[in-house]
C-alpha cells in the first residue's frame, strides 16, 4: 500500500520568485523517496502497486521544450552540487546519496520524465494509435490547414462532377463575392481560408443540427417582411388619423419602404422614442390613436429585431455556404488523415482525452508508457488550455488513487496566452475540483512571497502598481477605462463585475518581498507625446536612441534588452537601432530564408532545377557573398550589362543564355560544371560542392552555423524523400521560412523582441517604448441561437455579452503582459509612457495604465526612482555593415583553386563530386554491361546536352565535336566500354551537327530538356526548344532508322507548344546515323 495520503498542492508563484527552483525542489523531494531499482525497469501493467514509487513515476509537466530543458538541468545540477559540496544541499539529501543518483540518472537519463504537455499527449496517442484507427507512424501537424489543404483540394476538384458539390461550392463562391471584404475576383484562397476557419467549429458541433443557409436567408427576409409591413401599417394610420408628424419620422418611415435589404433598418433617432407622441408635432400631440401607438410599439420591436437578430443572421451568411463544405470535409477527415498518416496537433488533446476516459484507459495506457505515474508536477499552469486539463485529468485522478500527488506552479498574472486557448480560471478550479478532492481533500496552497529578480526600486515600483488591481474598485476603474466607450450599460455591469473579480483573484497577493542584499536598481517612467501615431513614432525614436546610448555609456550592449507587442514593431526598433550602427539581434535575426547566402544557395538550386528562372539566376549571379566577388566584373558593369540586354534584340532570350555567350569564361569556370551536372547531383551535393567551389567557410566563417544548419536542413528533407532539386525546393518553399540558425549564448548586441516571447527570462535592462496599444478582439465563428435556428456566426457587437466579455478578457490579458514586461528587468527599468490625441481618451491598456499611474508621485511627466548602476562602458557604436568592394575581394580569390581539386587537374577542368566513382549513379547491375543501341543513343544525348552547354561554336565543328565527347565521357553516369571506337562515332555524328548552318542559332537560343504539361498535368520533355523571338523550333534528336512514332511524338510536342504561345511553331527530326533533318509543320 503507499506510504503516503494523496496530496494536491498550489504553488502560487509571482514574476522572479524562484518557481523553477522550487519545482525542482519537489521533484527531488520525490525523487528522494523513489526506489533505485539498479538501472532495472518499472513496470506499468502492475494490478497492484505497492513499495516505493519508482523514479519515471515521477512526471514533470512543463509549457516548452526549453522549460523542459532547462528543469532537467537544473535537477541534474542541482544533485551534482549537493554530491560534490560546492553548494547548499537539496533538502532530504546527502553527498553519498546524491553522488549514487547522478549515475543512476545519467545511466537512463532517457526515464527522466520531464516534458511539455504537448509532447506527453502525442506520446500517449501515438501508443494508442491503432486502437484510435491512426497509423502508428502518423505525423503531427502543428498547422491545421497544411494537412487537410490536400483533401479539401479534392473535394473541390469531386465538385467538377458532382452536382451537389457543384451547387455548394457556388454558393461559398458567390458569399465570398458579395459578403466578403476582401476586393477581388479571385476566390480561391479566401474560400480555402475561410472553409478551414470553421473546419474546427464545425467538425466539434458535429451533433448539433446547424441552419441550412436557405433557412437563414428565409428568416432574415421573413424580418425585413416585418418591418416592412409595420413601416407601411404606420405610415397609413398616421395618413388616416392626419396626424402631423416630425419629418424625421417621415424619412424614417420611407427608407423602411424604399431601401435595399442590405441597408434595412435604417439610422433614425426616431427608433429610440418613448411613444410616438414624441415623434408628432405640437398640433397632433396626445391625438394619436392606441391603435397608431400600438403600430409604431410594433415598429420598435421589429426595428430592434432586425438590428439584432437580423445581424447575426447576416454575419452567419458570411460563413454558413463555407460551413457546408466543411461538412462535407469533417465526414472525409478521418479516412482521409489515416491514409496520409498525418494528425493535426489541435486534434491530439482529444484524441487522448478519448483514450484515457475509457473504462481501461489509464491503465492501459501506464502498460503501454511502460511505467506508471505517481507524483505529477505541472509548470506554468495558467497556460494550460481546457482541453489540455480534460485530457490529463483522469492521470492526475489515478495517481492520487495510489497515494501520489498533483503540484501546479503557475501565475495568473503572467496568463498571456488565451488567444492560443489558455484558461486561466483553472488555476484556481482545480482546488475545487470535486473528483480530485474526494481522493484529496485538503488541497495545500502555498505562496512563493520573495522576488530574487527584481532590484528594490523595480520591486516596489511594481508592488505599488500592481497591488491596486486587487481592490475591486480599481479593478473596475481600469477595466472601464479599457472597455470601449459603446459598450451597452446593460451588459456594462456584469462585465465589469465579472472581470474585475477575476482580476482581484489574480492580482491578490501580488505585492512581494525584496530578496535580502539586492541593491537599489533604478527605474524611469517618462511621457511620450505625439499628434498622430507617425509623429508619435518619431518621438519614440528619438527618446530610445538616446535612452540606449545613455544606458551603454554605463554598461555592454547585451545588457539591454528592448520589449515590444509585435513582430512588426520588433522589426522597426531593430531598423532604428541599425542605422546608427549599434548591435542588435532579434528572433527575426536568425532566419535563414532571409540570411543572403542562404538566399544565393536557394537561388543557385532554383536555376539549377529551372534555368529560364532569370531572377533566381540573376539573385545568384549578382550575390554580394556568393559569387560577385569572384569574378571580374563590378557589380555596376553587371547591372549596365543586365540593362543593355533589355533594350537588345536579345531581350527575350532567357538570362543565363545571354550571360553564356557574353562572358563565356566565367561561364565555363564558374556556372558551366554545376549546370551540366545538376540533373544528376542531390541537393545535398550541389550546395555542399557550391560551399567549397566558391570557399565561403574560409571567407564566411563568421556565418558558418548558418550555412551549417541549411546543409542539416537539406540532409533531413533528403531523409524524408525530398532528393531531388524540384522536391527540396517545394520543401523549403513550404516549410524553410521560420528555420532559424543557433543563437550564440555570448553576444554583445541590443536584444530586441517580443513581450510574450519574454515571458520566463530576465534582463539586466529592459526597456519598453509603447504602451498605447488597443485591444485586439478576434471575431471567431461561434455556435449562436437566432429566432429558433442555430448558426455559426463570427462574434460581433451583435453577439452580445459574449462579444463584450471577450474584449474584457483582452483587457486583462493586455493587464498581465504589461505586468510581465514590466517583471523582467534586473537592474533597470525604462518604459515610455505613450499617447497620441486619438488614443488619450480611447480604450486601451494606455487608458488603464493612466489609472494605475494615479498611485505614483509622478512630477511633471517623469517618474524616477534609484540610482543608475555603473557596470562597464559598452564598445563603441560601430559604423553600418557595408560590402567590401567586388575588384578588391576578386584580387584576393580570383587565383583560389579548391582544395578538392586533385594535383595536376586545373580549375578550368573542375566538376562537382568529381571525386565519386560514376557508377553510383543510376548504375543497374541487373542491365548488360555492354554498350547497347539503347545506350548508345542515350550517350549521343548526353554530348549533344554538353555541346549546348559549352553555349557557342568556335567555327571549328570537329574540335566542337570532340570537346563535348570528352565532357560527355567525363560526366556520362554509366560505364562506356571502348571509348576509342565509340569515340570515332560520336565525333563524327556530333561534327556534321555542329557544321549545320543552324546549329549556332539553335545553341544560343535553345533549351534542352525543355518540360511541356497538357491539360492532364501529364510531363513531356522535348530534346531542344529553339525561341528566337519569331518562331519557336522543336529539335528531336534520333539515332537509327526513321519510324512514324518519331513524327507522332514531335507533333505532340508543338501542338502543346502552339497552345502555349502565341509564335509560329514548326518542328524537326535530326537523325544523327544518316545525317539528315526532316522539318514538319504542324499539323492541326
Amino acid at each position: 500500500m503507499p506510504s503516503h495520503d494523496p496530496q494536491l498542492r498550489q504553488i502560487r508563484a509571482s514574476a522572479g520568485s524562484g518557481k523553477t527552483y522550487e519545482l525542482t525542489t519537489s521533484f527531488l523531494k520525490h525523487l528522494s523517496g523513489a526506489a533505485e531499482a539498479g538501472g532495472g525497469s518499472f513496470s506499468g501493467c502492475s494490478a497492484v502497486h505497492s513499495g516505493p514509487h519508482g523514479w519515471p513515476e515521477i512526471l514533470a509537466v512543463t509549457f516548452t521544450n526549453r522549460a523542459a530543458a532547462e528543469m532537467q538541468e537544473r535537477i541534474i545540477g542541482r544533485l551534482k552540487d549537493t554530491a560534490l559540496g560546492t553548494d547548499k544541499p537539496a533538502p532530504g539529501w546527502t553527498r553519498e546519496q546524491a553522488r549514487r543518483w547522478v549515475g543512476i540518472i545519467l545511466r537512463r537519463y532517457g526515464a527522466l520524465n520531464v516534458r511539455t504537455i504537448d509532447s506527453l499527449l502525442h506520446l500517449i496517442v501515438r501508443l494508442t494509435a491503432l486502437e484510435l484507427d491512426l497509423p502508428p507512424d502518423f505525423e503531427p501537424v502543428f498547422a491545421t490547414d497544411e494537412a487537410i489543404a490536400p483533401l479539401l483540394d479534392s473535394l473541390l476538384e469531386q465538385s467538377r462532377r458532382d452536382e451537389r458539390l457543384h451547387s455548394l461550392l457556388e454558393e461559398a463562391c458567390r458569399n465570398v463575392f458579395f459578403h466578403s471584404p476582401r476586393q477581388s475576383f479571385l476566390a480561391g484562397k479566401s474560400l480555402r481560408e475561410q472553409v478551414m476557419e470553421v473546419l474546427l467549429p464545425v467538425m466539434e458541433a458535429r451533433e448539433t443540427p446547424l441552419a441550412h443557409p436557405s433557412e437563414i436567408a428565409d428568416r432574415l427576409g421573413a424580418l425585413i417582411r416585418n418591418l416592412r409591413d409595420a413601416a407601411e401599417n404606420l405610415l397609413f394610420l398616421l395618413t388616416e388619423e392626419k396626424l402631423a408628424v416630425s419629418k424625421h419620422l417621415l424619412n424614417a418611415l420611407d427608407a423602411c419602404r424604399k431601401n435595399p435589404p442590405k441597408n434595412l433598418p435604417p439610422k433614425s433617432t426616431m427608433w429610440d422614442k418613448g411613444s410616438l407622441d414624441e415623434c408628432l408635432n405640437k398640433a397632433s400631440k396626445g391625438k394619436a390613436s392606441d391603435k397608431s401607438l400600438s403600430a409604431f410599439g410594433e415598429l420598435q420591436d421589429a426595428v430592434q429585431k432586425l438590428k439584432s437578430d437580423g445581424e447575426l443572421l447576416r454575419r452567419a451568411q458570411t460563413v454558413m455556404p463555407f460551413v457546408e463544405l466543411a461538412r462535407e470535409l469533417s465526414g472525409q477527415v478521418p479516412d482521409f488523415l489515416k491514409r496520409e498518416g498525418a494528425v493535426p496537433a489541435a486534434f491530439v488533446p482529444r484524441l487522448a482525452r478519448q483514450v484515457l476516459s475509457g473504462d481501461y484507459g489509464v491503465p492501459e495506457a501506464f502498460c503501454r508508457l511502460g511505467t506508471s505515474l505517481t507524483h505529477i508536477l505541472v509548470d506554468e499552469f495558467q497556460d494550460t488550455s481546457r482541453e489540455q486539463w480534460e485530457a490529463i485529468h483522469p492521470l492526475v485522478l489515478e495517481a492520487l488513487s495510489r497515494g501520489g500527488s498533483l503540484t501546479w506552479v503557475g501565475d495568473v498574472k503572467q496568463a498571456i496566452y488565451g488567444w492560443r486557448g489558455g484558461d486561466a480560471t483553472l488555476f484556481d478550479e482545480v482546488r475545487s475540483d470535486a473528483e480530485l478532492c474526494a481522493v484529496a481533500p485538503e488541497p495545500r496552497v502555498d505562496i512563493l512571497p520573495t522576488n530574487w529578480r527584481s532590484c528594490r526600486t523595480i520591486v516596489e515600483t511594481n508592488n505599488t502598481l500592481f497591488r491596486q488591481l486587487s481592490e475591486t474598485a480599481t479593478a473596475k476603474a481600469v477595466l472601464s477605462a479599457m472597455l470601449p466607450k459603446d459598450t451597452p450599460s446593460a451588459l456594462l455591469a456584469a462585465i465589469l463585475e465579472e472581470g474585475a473579480q477575476l482580476l482581484k483573484e489574480g492580482f491578490a497577493g501580488s505585492e512581494q518581498n525584496v530578496a535580502p542584499d539586492k541593491a537599489e536598481g533604478f527605474l524611469r517612467l517618462q511621457r511620450v507625446y505625439g499628434d498622430k501615431s507617425e509623429d508619435l513614432d518619431e518621438e519614440v525614436r528619438e527618446r530610445l536612441l538616446g535612452c540606449v546610448q545613455e544606458v551603454v555609456s554605463r554598461r555592454p550592449w547585451g545588457d539591454v534588452t528592448v520589449l515590444v507587442r509585435s513582430n512588426g514593431k520588433a522589426a522597426q526598433v531593430a531598423g532604428w537601432l541599425m542605422e546608427e550602427g549599434i548591435p542588435v539581434v532579434t528572433d527575426n535575426s536568425f532566419l535563414l530564408a532571409e540570411h543572403p547566402l542562404v538566399e544565393q544557395i536557394t537561388a543557385l538550386l532554383t536555376f539549377l532545377d529551372s534555368p529560364r528562372n532569370d531572377l533566381a539566376f540573376w539573385t545568384f549571379l549578382s550575390g554580394r557573398q556568393m559569387l560577385l566577388p569572384l569574378i571580374p566584373l563590378s557589380e555596376q558593369a553587371l547591372e549596365d550589362w543586365a540593362a543593355a540586354r533589355r533594350t537588345s534584340e536579345r531581350r527575350n532570350m532567357p538570362l543565363f543564355m545571354a550571360f553564356r555567350e557574353d562572358f563565356p569564361d566565367i561561364w565555363r569556370k564558374w556556372i558551366a560544371p554545376f549546370h551540366a551536372d545538376a540533373g544528376l547531383l542531390t541537393p545535398y551535393d550541389v550546395t555542399r560542392e557550391a560551399l567549397g567551389r566558391l570557399d565561403i567557410w574560409s571567407r564566411y566563417p563568421d556565418e558558418a552555423a548558418f550555412v551549417r544548419r541549411f546543409l542539416e536542413i537539406i540532409h533531413v528533407a533528403e531523409g524524408q524523400g525530398y532528393g531531388s532539386l524540384s522536391s527540396f525546393l517545394d520543401y523549403w518553399n513550404k516549410h524553410g521560412q521560420q528555420e532559424k540558425a543557433p543563437m550564440p549564448e555570448t553576444l554583445d548586441a541590443v536584444r530586441v523582441m517580443t513581450m510574450h516571447k519574454s515571458k520566463g527570462l530576465q534582463f539586466p535592462v529592459v526597456i519598453v517604448p509603447w504602451h498605447n496599444f488597443s485591444q485586439r478582439v478576434d471575431s471567431p465563428a461561434v455556435e449562436t441561437h437566432v429566432d429558433g435556428l442555430t448558426v455559426l456566426a463570427p462574434r460581433s457587437p451583435a453577439s452580445g455579452y459574449a462579444h463584450y466579455k471577450a474584449i474584457a478578457d483582452n483587457a486583462r490579458e493586455a493587464l498581465h503582459l504589461l505586468y510581465v514586461a514590466w517583471t523582467r528587468a534586473e537592474e533597470e527599468l525604462h518604459a515610455f509612457l505613450t499617447e497620441t490625441s486619438s488614443s488619450r481618451n480611447a480604450s486601451g491598456l494606455g487608458s488603464g495604465l493612466n489609472v494605475l499611474l494615479g498611485a505614483l508621485p509622478m512630477t511633471k511627466e517623469t517618474f524616477e526612482t534609484g540610482t543608475p548602476p555603473f557596470v562597464r562602458p559598452a564598445e563603441q557604436a560601430r559604423e553600418p555593415k557595408t560590402m567590401r568592394d567586388g575588384k578588391a575581394v576578386a584580387e584576393e580569390l580570383a587565383l583560389i583553386e579548391p582544395e578538392s581539386i586533385p594535383a595536376g587537374q586545373t580549375n578550368e577542368r573542375w566538376r562537382p563530386m568529381h571525386w565519386l566513382p560514376r557508377l553510383r549513379i543510376f548504375r543497374n547491375p541487373l542491365e548488360e554491361f555492354s554498350f547497347t543501341q539503347k545506350r548508345r543513343g542515350t550517350f549521343a544525348h548526353h554530348c549533344l546536352a554538353c555541346l549546348q552547354t559549352a553555349g557557342q561554336l568556335t567555327g571549328h565543328p570537329e574540335e566542337d565535336a570532340r570537346q563535348a565527347f570528352k565532357q560527355g565521357l567525363r560526366t556520362f553516369p554509366l560505364p562506356i566500354r571502348d571509348p576509342e571506337t565509340v569515340e570515332h562515332e560520336i565525333v563524327e555524328m556530333l561534327a556534321w551537327y555542329a557544321a549545320l548552318p543552324e546549329a549556332g542559332e539553335w545553341l544560343r537560343y535553345g533549351t534542352p530538356e525543355q518540360e511541356i504539361v497538357d491539360e492532364s498535368g501529364e510531363l513531356y520533355r522535348s530534346d531542344l526548344v529553339v525561341d528566337d523571338g519569331k518562331r519557336i523550333t522543336v529539335v528531336e534528336y534520333k539515332t537509327g532508322a526513321p519510324t512514324p512514332a518519331h513524327e507522332i511524338q514531335l507533333q505532340r510536342y508543338m501542338r502543346l507548344i502552339s497552345k502555349a504561345a502565341p509564335r509560329p511553331v514548326r518542328g524537326v527530326l535530326v537523325y544523327l546515323d544518316l545525317k539528315r533533318l526532316d522539318y514538319k509543320q504542324l499539323q492541326t
